[in-house]
């Protein structure tokens, strides 16, 4: 029993380490699924890009205040969500990121590698076009939490006249 609660232990560690460097949006709304259903506030705050603001009420602008308001964000409803939508109901919305039906959750990615922009007000098309092909350091970030919209089974209206039909 001790060997196998090591294995589960290790196993999730080697999940959650990984999160921070997954470079598929349906990949990074799956690991959310597991931090979610587990209530890792940690883990989840390290994913957020600051600052944030929940359903445009609650503003967010770091690790500690996410983990300090997350019952205010993490409404039974706005959790619900993670267990009903899939990662293939994620929606890729083109500059805008991806999010799940209904915009309850809105992800982006972010540039962590070496090529870095060192911001001195010259446009370096060079440097631009080497992030842009550097796929393997976009990692994803939740950029948009609308806790209030958050539902399961949505059906979106056109299709619902497409069966009247």
């Amino acid at each position: 029993m001790k060997y196998i609660s090591l294995f589960v232990l290790v196993l999730s560690f080697q999940v959650n380490a990984n999160v921070h460097e997954i470079t598929d949006a349906k990949k990074f709304y799956s690991a959310l699924q597991t931090l979610v259903k587990s209530k890792n506030k940690e883990e989840l705050s390290n994913l957020v890009q600051y600052p944030i603001y929940a359903s445009d009420k609650t503003e967010v602008k770091s690790p500690k205040e996410f983990i300090d308001k997350f019952d205010l964000i993490f409404v039974p409803s706005f959790v619900d969500m993670f267990t009903c939508v899939s990662a293939e109901q994620v929606k890729d919305m083109g500059w805008r990121g991806f999010m799940t039906p209904t915009g309850g959750l809105w992800l982006g990615a972010y540039y962590f590698g070496s090529e870095v922009d060192e911001r001195t007000g010259d446009y370096d098309e060079k440097r631009w076009h080497a992030q842009l092909n550097d796929k393997a350091h976009w990692y994803y970030r939740i950029t948009g939490i609308n806790y209030d919209v958050a539902v399961c089974n949505y059906q979106h209206p056109n299709k619902a006249l497409k069966q009247d039909k």
